[in-house]
This record gives structure tokens, C-alpha cells and sequence, in this order.
């Protein structure tokens, strides 16, 4: 049986920048077409995706201000991002084995109202991500290695297997455990498999799928089960907050288009109109180098 040959895509950027070196001729569309060509070519040439183990053994500690943090992850690996039958060769799907972050936040003054729980726990996740994954600084390419810049790898995609977060503020408790979990398509909200959802107050909610959005909302795909005080069940998706005194609430059903939008494909591909430029560039120079 033959082994199908994976169709290889390219997003390219070209940042084009302004200092105080003496002026440059831009490059002809042949030149730019001939220097994306002979990259994407030599990407072409690129074996199977190998996954590879970028670092093991994390366990961070960080406090600031009155919060103080601890990540752990067992181990992490990374290799080019498959969006169905395609490759894409210049970003990157990171794997995140055996995740655990744990924050503990001092109780807010009195007669204040606290931050949501969730909201809290998925902006230091979001942080502690940033921070030990952010791409290098921005570079500046020219027609000399433009063709770099179509090849040069930035995370695309974070995995987690699993997923499990902790939050204390001073007696309240929030825990949150997904059997895995993936960065959702706008990179802002975090897709959840299987989650289980714990209080301190004795409730526990259950949904194999779910949406973590930036603002602590859980936006539940499936069917679900609320157990403990104020015990539900429901087949049909819905939305679901922790208040700051860490009480499950249900915010009733989705808004409209909210399923699709959360379990949409990513959006891997350039703009229209610059990929459209790119692809006259690139078949101008094969035509021209023929």
C-alpha cells in the first residue's frame, strides 16, 4: 500500500521595516518569486514530522504580590502543525505532558468583590504560556532571506495531556481537570475533553466538552451533569460560571453562533489578498526559472 505524500502549506509574512540604512531598491516580482520558490521547494523536500522533546522536568515558582504560582509539566514536545491532510511547516504544534498549575491568591480585603476564579486561572495559564514559549523578537527580511522567513517556526498550537489548575483564595477552592486540552482556534479561549470541574463548595460539574474563554465563562459543548448543591443535568450546551465565592452557576444557553465558533477549524492561512500576492510571486519566478 502506497503512503500518501502530505500537501505541504505555507503562511508567509514579510515584514518589511524602516531605520536609518541608506535606501534599497524593493525586490523585482521576479527576484521575490524566485526566492520563495526555492524555499518552498526545499520545504517540499521535508521528511514526515518527527516529534521532538524541547525540554523536560518544569517546575516553576513565581509570587507577585500577594499571588504565588507553581507550574509543573513532566514534559514537552513540539513539531510542524497538521490541519488535516496539510502540514504547516513554519508553525507549530507543542505537546504539553502531565500539566499541573497550582495559584494561591491572599483573600481581598473585605467588602471588596474578588476576581472570578476561572477568569483568574485562565489568565495565568495564558501568562505562564507566553512567558515560556514567546517567540524570539520580530525580524526584519529582505529579498536575500525572504525565504527564511517563509520557513521560520512559531507556535501555532498548545496541547495539554492533561490539564489540571488549582485555584485557592483564602477558604475558597476551584479545581479544574480536563483529560486534555488544546488552544482554541482565535488562541485566546482553551478547548477542554472531558472536564471536571470542582468547589468548595461541594459542587462539581461534569461536560465532556467545553470552552474556557478568557473571561472565566464555560461555554459547554455537550451534554453535562452539575452535582452538589443546585443539582442539574442537561443534554443541550449552555453556559457556566464560578463566582467569587466559588459557586457553580449556570448563565443558561449559548448565545447564537457561539458552538461554531468555538469548535471551528483554525484559520492557518494568510490573508486573501497577501496570499494572493505571494502565490503570483511564487508561480512568476517558477515560470521565470524554467
Amino acid at each position: 500500500m502506497t503512503r500518501a505524500v502530505p500537501v505541504v502549506l505555507l503562511l508567509v509574512l514579510v515584514v518589511a521595516g524602516e531605520g536609518s540604512a541608506p535606501a534599497r531598491l524593493p525586490p523585482t516580482e521576479a527576484e521575490l518569486g524566485a526566492t520563495l520558490h526555492a524555499a518552498i521547494d526545499d520545504a517540499a523536500l521535508e521528511a514526515e514530522p518527527v516529534e521532538t522533546v524541547i525540554f523536560e522536568g518544569i517546575d516553576s515558582h513565581a509570587t507577585v504580590g500577594r499571588r504565588a504560582m507553581r507550574l509543573q509539566i513532566v514534559q514537552a514536545t513540539e513539531q510542524p502543525l497538521r490541519d488535516g491532510q496539510f502540514i504547516i511547516i513554519n508553525r507549530l504544534h507543542v505537546t504539553l505532558r502531565g500539566v499541573r498549575l497550582s495559584v494561591r491568591d491572599d483573600a481581598p480585603t473585605k467588602g471588596q468583590p474578588g476576581q472570578a476564579p476561572l477568569s483568574l486561572l485562565a489568565a495565568v495559564l495564558s501568562e505562564s504560556m507566553t512567558a515560556l514559549l514567546a517567540d524570539g523578537p520580530p525580524r526584519e527580511y529582505t529579498v536575500a532571506t525572504v525565504g527564511q522567513a517563509v520557513l521560520e517556526r512559531r507556535v501555532g498550537q498548545i496541547a495539554f495531556e492533561p490539564l489540571e489548575a488549582v485555584l485557592v483564595i483564602g477558604d475558597r477552592r476551584v479545581e479544574l481537570r480536563a483529560v486534555s486540552a488544546v488552544s482554541a482556534p482565535d488562541g485566546r479561549g482553551l478547548l477542554l475533553d472531558r472536564l471536571v470541574l470542582e468547589t468548595s463548595r461541594g459542587q462539581r460539574l461534569l461536560a465532556d466538552e467545553a470552552s474556557l474563554q478568557p473571561d472565566g465563562t464555560l461555554l459547554v459543548l455537550s451534554g453535562w451533569a452539575l452535582e452538589g448543591a443546585g443539582r442539574r443535568r442537561g443534554r443541550e450546551p449552555g453556559v457556566f460560571a464560578v463566582t467569587p465565592g466559588a459557586r457553580v452557576v449556570a448563565r443558561g444557553p449559548l448565545p447564537p453562533g457561539a458552538l461554531a465558533a468555538a469548535t471551528v477549524a483554525a484559520d492557518l492561512g494568510a490573508g486573501d489578498a497577501l496570499q494572493a500576492l505571494v502565490n503570483g510571486a511564487y508561480f512568476k519566478g517558477s515560470r521565470g526559472g524554467s
